[in-house]
């Protein structure tokens, strides 16, 4: 069953980006998550090659039991082209390099490039 919203949403696309990082180990903060969120807000980006990257907008570090999770928001960049590749995403905290390519042929929707 095709949902109405999910497909109007994909279609239109959102005003920013969501980034979600998972299984991040709750060991690497300790009792206190607020440098994580911090290091986070200072060091993830998105870029895509041959333009200047933008930062993350927001971090919000929901309870997740012993993995913590991140939601990253970031601001829209434009007129994205499926010929620029892909979309990096990187991160860094004082225990943790993260990064993770995500390939904008994989990102295609009814023919057009949908983030």
């Amino acid at each position: 069953m095709r949902n109405p919203e999910a497909i109007e949403l994909l279609e239109q696309g959102g005003p920013e980006y969501v980034v979600d990082i998972v299984g991040l180990p709750a060991i690497l903060v300790g009792n206190d998550s607020n440098h994580l969120r911090e290091d986070l807000g200072r060091t993830a980006s998105l870029a895509v090659k041959g333009r200047r990257s933008v930062r993350a907008a927001s971090v919000d570090l929901p309870p997740h039991g012993i993995h913590l999770a991140a939601t990253l928001r970031f601001p829209r960049i434009e007129n994205i082209q499926i010929d620029e590749g892909f979309l990096l995403f990187s991160a860094k905290t004082r225990s943790a390099q993260i990064e993770q390519r995500f390939k904008l042929k994989s990102m295609m929707y009814r023919g057009k490039l949908s983030l």
